[in-house]
C-alpha cells in the first residue's frame, strides 16, 4: 500500500533519527571500556546492540522504499512490526529490569541512545506508517522469533564459555543458568527466578505488546477512515457516513449483505430469472467476495451507527480499483453510496485513476458511476471482446455469465 506523502515525509525523518541514534549508540558502546556494562568489542554479542542494528537496517531499507514512491508490500510491514516489538523489548527490559541494578552508569549517553532514544523513535515511526499496511493477528507470533533465537544463541555461549563481559559467560543476569535460581528455581535476590521463567515471562510480554500494538494500529486505521467521512451536499438530509475497516468477526455478515444487495439488483431487473447467477441463488459467489476481501482493503459503510453496506478497494501506486461497493436495499436512494465513494476518494488522495466494472444489466449502478460519481465508460467486455485478465469467463471482474458471457462495462475516473 502507498503511504501518503505527508506521512512518508514524517516517517523518513523518524527513520533518519533511528539510524543516526543507533549508529552513534553502537559506536559509543563499542569504544567504551570493556570493564563497563556492555562495553568494548563484546557489545555485538548483546541483544540490545543486535536489535539496534536490526532496526537501523529496517529503517534504512524502509526509507529507500518510501523514497522510491511505490506501494510497499505486506511482508515489509510484518518485518517492521517484528523489529519494532524487538526494540521495544530492549527498551522495556533496560528501563524496568537492568537500569535499577546498574546505578548511575545506566544513564550514560550510549545507553540512553540504544535503550531509550532508538526504541521510542522506532515505535513512533511504526505508528506513523503501519496503519497503511495489512497486519494480521497471526503476525503477532512472529515477534517471539528474534528473542527465542537470541536465547538459543546465549545458551550456546553459556555452554561454550563465551565471555560476554569480564568473568561472565552470560549476557544478562536473567540468562545466567548457573545462578542460585538455575532454570526453574526462585530466590529472594537477583535473579529472583530461574531462566526458564524469565524467558516465559518475556515471551508473554512480547505477545502482549504485539497485540496491544495491533489494537492501536486498528484504532488508527478506523480514525483515518473516519476522517475520510463525506457529506453528500446534494441531499437535503446531508448524508454522512464513516468507512470502518472490516473486522474478522464481521466477515460472514459482510458476505451475506453483499450477496443480498447484488441479488436485489438482478431480481429488480430480471425478476426470478437465474441465468445471471454465479452460484445457485446468488449473483455473486462467496468465493469471489472472499478473494476480493483477501486481496484488497475491505470497509464497512456506517451510517447513524448502523452497518448499511460495504466496499473493497485495491490501490497500486496512483491507480485504484473499486472491486466491490454495495448498499443495503433498505437504505437505497439516500445518498449513502455516493457518500461512501467520496470517502474512498479522500482515503486515497494519491490515486489519479480509479477503475471499476459492473454488469450491463445493472442500470442503477451505471447511473450511479456515470451520472453521480463522474466515471466514464471506457470498455465493454462481452463474448466478442472478453476481459483480457480472464478471456473465458471475465471472472476477474467478479461476474460469470455462464455459457454465454452477457457483458460487463469497465469505468474509469481520472482525478487530475
Amino acid at each position: 500500500m502507498l503511504i501518503p506523502k505527508k506521512k512518508a515525509t514524517i516517517s523518513l525523518i523518524l527513520k533518519l533519527a533511528v539510524i543516526l541514534s543507533a549508529v552513534a549508540g553502537v559506536v559509543l558502546s563499542a569504544l567504551s571500556s570493556s570493564e563497563t556494562f556492555m562495553g568494548g568489542s563484546v557489545v555485538f554479542m548483546y541483544f540490545t546492540i543486535q536489535s539496534n542494528i536490526a532496526i537501523a537496517l529496517v529503517s534504512l531499507i524502509g526509507g529507500f522504499l518510501l523514497i522510491r514512491g511505490k506501494p510497499i508490500g505486506s511482508v515489509w510491514f510484518v518485518i517492521k512490526f517484528v523489529a519494532t516489538v524487538s526494540i521495544t523489548l530492549t527498551g522495556a527490559v533496560f528501563t524496568f529490569v537492568l537500569a535499577p541494578t546498574l546505578g548511575s552508569f545506566a544513564w550514560k549517553l550510549q545507553n540512553v541512545l540504544t535503550h531509550v532514544a532508538v526504541p521510542l523513535v522506532a515505535i513512533i515511526d511504526f505508528f506513523v506508517t503501519e496503519p497503511y499496511g495489512k497486519l494480521k493477528r497471526s503476525s503477532v507470533f512472529f515477534v517471539t522469533l528474534p528473542p527465542l533465537a537470541y536465547g538459543i544463541y546465549a545458551g550456546i555461549g553459556y555452554v561454550a564459555g563465551w565471555e560476554f563481559s569480564k568473568g561472565k559467560n552470560y549476557p544478562y543476569f536473567f540468562l545466567n543458568w548457573g545462578s542460585p535460581a538455575g532454570a526453574f528455581g526462585f530466590t529472594k535476590e537477583l535473579p529472583f527466578m530461574g531462566c526458564v521463567w524469565w524467558i516465559i515471562a518475556l515471551l508473554i510480554l512480547l505477545l502482549a505488546v504485539g497485540f496491544i500494538y495491533l489494537a492501536i494500529v486498528d484504532a488508527l486505521k478506523r480514525s483515518i477512515a473516519k476522517g475520510a467521512a463525506c457529506v453528500n451536499t446534494n441531499s437535503n438530509n446531508m448524508t454522512k457516513i464513516n468507512l470502518i475497516p472490516l473486522t474478522p468477526d464481521d466477515r460472514e455478515q459482510f458476505i451475506t449483505d453483499n450477496q443480498e444487495a447484488f441479488k436485489y439488483g438482478a431480481l429488480e431487473e430480471f425478476g426470478k430469472r437465474d441465468d445471471h447467477f454465479e452460484e445457485p441463488g446468488e449473483i455473486i459467489s462467496r468465493e469471489t467476495i472472499e478473494r476480493s476481501i483477501d486481496n484488497g482493503e475491505a470497509y464497512r459503510i456506517i451510517c447513524d451507527g448502523e452497518k448499511v453496506g460495504g466496499a473493497v478497494i485495491k490501490v497500486d501506486g496512483e491507480r485504484g480499483g473499486l472491486d466491490l461497493l454495495f448498499v443495503s436495499p433498505r437504505v437505497h436512494s439516500k445518498g449513502i453510496g455516493f457518500a461512501a465513494w467520496c470517502a474512498i476518494e479522500k482515503l486515497h488522495p494519491e490515486v489519479t485513476v480509479w477503475e471499476t466494472c459492473t454488469p450491463y444489466f445493472e442500470k442503477r449502478n451505471i447511473h450511479f458511476y456515470v451520472n453521480r460519481c463522474g466515471f466514464y465508460i471506457v470498455e465493454f467486455f462481452n463474448s466478442y471482446h472478453p476481459d483480457p485478465h480472464d478471456p473465458e469467463t471475465g471472472e476477474e471482474n467478479a461476474y460469470d455469465g455462464g455459457d454465454g458471457f452477457d457483458g460487463m462495462f469497465r469505468f474509469e475516473k481520472r482525478m487530475r
